[in-house]
């Protein structure tokens, strides 16, 4: 998937960011590559037909390397760093720096898109605490507008009370009448568009 040059400039990004919060991204490419493989082809990506692809909180976009390699068209949002600029722009993949708010509508842009994912991304409010189920509610109903009929957004929670615990609850989802079918597979919950 990744090209010895990219290995190299990895390594490099790396080298020079040896403490930031993405380091172990960069240090166990390989493994994170594998991962991204695994998950593309596991939400059915390979052998489809070209999709558009959106991942929200993409860090390292291995993952958008992946659907790309499947022969999707796919971008990212994550918060504004340069050391995922410096990443996105060396894989050539695109991002847009954004930082996820509570009630904020997010900039997705070049949609609508018939896959939208969330892998293991927690979310805080400007006052520090975690997010609650209505706020998570506000963020599924925005991104909804950005998937097209019979489109998917899938989410993996990262671990924990204030995450996984409260999303995972198909039937609660189901009661928000939202225009989609909610099924948790595993850890990963999906909201299939009608």
């Amino acid at each position: 998937m990744l090209t010895p040059q990219q290995r190299n400039d990895l390594a490099a990004i790396r080298e020079r960011h040896p403490n930031h919060y993405m380091s172990k991204f960069f240090l166990t490419r390989e493994m994170w590559c594998q991962d991204a493989k695994i998950r593309a082809t596991s939400l059915g990506l390979a052998g489809r037909p070209p999709l558009k692809v959106f991942d929200i909180g993409c860090g390292v976009p291995y993952f958008l390397l992946a659907a790309r390699e499947l022969g999707h068209e796919a971008e990212g949002l994550d918060m504004p760093d340069l050391v995922l600029e410096e990443a996105a722009e060396l894989l050539g993949v695109r991002y847009t720096p954004h930082v996820i708010r509570e009630w904020m509508p997010l900039p997705i842009p070049g949609g609508p898109f018939d896959l939208v994912t969330m892998f293991g991304v927690n979310l805080k409010c400007v006052d520090g605490q975690w997010w609650e189920w209505e706020d998570w509610v506000r963020l599924v109903q925005d991104v909804l507008g950005h998937v097209v009929a019979g489109g998917r957004f899938v989410i993996h929670p990262n671990t924990g009370p204030w995450c996984s615990e409260l999303l995972l609850d198909a039937t609660r989802w189901s009661a928000e009448g939202l225009p989609v079918k909610v099924t948790v597979a595993g850890l990963w919950l999906i909201f299939a568009k009608e």
